[in-house]
């Protein structure tokens, strides 16, 4: 889930030269078939009110965190096929009661889970006006016994970077990830940072390698070990968010502005208010942001051009009481090309949809609503991220809804 970015919002708002050769085909009601497999309640040991998207440990179980429940710093919960069509709801940890508001989880090849605690751990920072608990990063082992062993990897600090958002596994078995505030920018606040924890032996060593990024957020790696991220706001916190590179090089890291996004008004046409991208196989950057556009953001691609510079393509732009209204969410891909999504709130039902982009040729992409979450909302309110298998089932969260109101997690079948 993504609210705006505000100071100490627990949550952000999970949800350009433009080239407008991209046809928006019709909006079309898809055959898929939604099917609620979790309903979070208030009663049970597993939590409730659920913060981000599910990862699978490949062996058809997936993991999540809720936001609430437990000691009062929210769960790490496993789901899993129990037979029959049925799934059951596992507690995997109990969060710090003093934590809260945690986003996707990592997993290794051995089975560890990885998270962020937006809030908790060991620390102080401050704002200039109050005090509050920075945060840090945990890891969760299995015992052997089919529980895990929680261990803190890293306590958050004020110029290390506090309220640490996004976590990936890079490629060379690290943790590398984004805090919201914090580094060396100047003020009790910064401008956040991009940082690395690395791994040697039971050890890990906190390193940053970016700071006063205007809020970065999410990160994702290139086959070549070069890292690529995104902060909401541009230059100085004045501009509508930007794609940036962190190249590898042998005397560390060199940041490389690629795209800044134009938030020179609510009807800018490419969008602004960057909710994250994804890298595709095609070598090109995909993903929403919220505001722009017809003032629901918009679906955007950026490629490289000859001449060095970024390029970015709308592919798709949010309607007002259209088939969907709110970009709110970071997109996936799969295989064969087609983009995933889902919006925070609007659509039919009013609280959020499930959608589909397909390219049809010629750079033009063809929009396909999966499914609209209803106003009873007994299906679920609010999608959060979403996940993909191998069969083309979509599996997410939402942070509402359900028997219960507190949240679900549901399967959408093509």
């Amino acid at each position: 889930m993504r609210i705006k970015k505000q100071y100490f919002a627990p949550i952000t708002l999970l949800l350009l030269t433009v080239l407008l050769s991209v046809t928006h085909a019709v909006a079309q009601e898809g055959s898929a078939r939604e099917k609620v497999l979790v309903s979070f309640t208030a009663e049970s040991s597993v939590g409730n009110t659920p913060t981000g998207a599910l990862i699978s440990d490949g062996a058809g179980n997936f993991y999540g965190v809720n936001g609430n429940g437990g000691v009062g710093g929210g769960t790490v919960f496993e789901i899993s096929p129990s037979g029959e069509g049925g799934w059951t709801a596992k507690l995997i940890d109990d969060l710090q009661s003093n934590s809260h508001y945690d986003n996707a989880l990592v997993m290794d090849s051995s089975g560890n889970l990885y998270g962020t605690l937006y809030a908790g751990g060991a620390n102080a920072c401050t704002d200039g006006y109050d005090d509050y608990l920075c945060g840090g990063v945990y890891e969760l082992s299995p015992n052997g016994s089919g529980a895990f062993t929680e261990n803190i990897l890293w306590n958050a600090s004020q110029r290390g970077g506090w309220r640490p958002y996004h976590l990936i596994m890079g490629p060379d078995g690290n943790l590398y990830g984004t805090t919201y505030w914090g580094g060396d920018w100047g003020s009790n606040v910064g401008g956040g940072t991009v940082f690395e924890l690395q791994h040697t032996g039971e050890q890990w060593t906190h390193s940053i390698l970016s700071t006063g990024d205007d809020l970065p957020d999410s990160l994702v790696f290139d086959k070549a070990g070069n890292l690529y991220g995104t902060n909401y706001y541009g230059d100085d916190w004045v501009g509508g968010g930007a794609l940036f590179e962190l190249k590898k090089t042998n005397g560390g890291w060199q940041e490389i502005n690629l795209f800044e996004f134009n938030a020179s008004g609510s009807g800018a046409s490419g969008g602004f208010g960057l909710n994250g991208v994804i890298l595709g196989s095609d070598g090109n950057f995909y993903g929403t942001t919220d505001s722009g556009g017809n003032g629901h953001g918009v679906v955007f691609e950026l490629s490289p051009t000859s001449g060095g510079a970024t390029q970015e393509t709308v592919l798709y732009t949010f309607l007002d009481g259209g088939p969907d209204e709110y970009a709110a969410n970071p997109l996936l891909v799969e295989s064969a090309g087609n983009l995933y999504g889902a919006t925070f709130g609007g659509g039919p039902g009013g609280y959020g949809t499930v959608f589909q982009l397909t390219p049809s040729g010629n750079g033009a992409w063809s929009y396909t609503l999966l499914h609209s979450f209803p106003s009873d909302a007994e299906d679920g309110k609010s999608p959060n991220g979403l996940l993909v298998d191998s069969k083309g089932n979509i599996y997410g969260t939402t942070v509402g809804g359900g028997t219960a109101g507190l949240g679900t997690v549901f399967e959408i079948t093509p």
